[in-house]
């Protein structure tokens, strides 16, 4: 998950892993991370973040939150959750997103042809250990996170 203010102001991304659900978002080299059993974005999870999120860094008037048309987005309950936080939405129409957000050329491609160097080499390392269905195991790979360098053979350190 990727948010950014009106003034240009970068929030902490959020990284959803799978596993259990995990309740509140911990910080692992300055992201959000989370967990549950599915890894992507659904109304608790969204919900979780609005609570995290607009106590700490917002309060009063005139907060708004611009959406793509993504079903979490527009639940009842992140509705009803955004009234009682006095936060007006804003949804871009279907098949806009591109157009109107910003954020999808200014700073997601940076971000991600950023990252696609890093996770190439994790992938390509010993680093990575691999879960039966053949997709990354996430509890090994928080070195992701953390910026440190990939392990090398032999020098696998396990990182909480």
């Amino acid at each position: 998950m990727f948010s950014v203010t009106l003034s240009g102001k970068n929030l902490p991304p959020g990284i959803i892993w799978k596993g259990e659900t995990t309740t509140t978002f911990e910080r692992v080299g300055g992201c959000l991370v989370i967990q549950q059993p599915k890894p992507w974005v659904d109304q608790d999870l969204l919900l979780r973040w609005l609570e995290h999120t607009f106590p700490t860094l917002y309060d009063g008037p005139g907060q708004f939150l611009v959406w793509d048309l993504m079903r979490a987005h527009i639940g009842k309950r992140v509705k009803a959750a955004c009234v009682k936080k006095e936060v007006r939405m804003y949804v871009v129409p279907g098949g806009l997103t591109s157009y109107l957000q910003a954020d999808d050329v200014g700073i997601y491609k940076s971000f991600k042809d950023r990252m696609s160097g890093l996770i190439t080499a994790g992938k390509e390392s010993d680093a990575v250990t691999y879960m039966r269905g053949g997709n990354p195991d996430p509890r090994q790979s928080r070195w992701l996170l953390t910026g440190s360098p990939l392990p090398g053979r032999g020098s696998q350190k396990k990182l909480s």
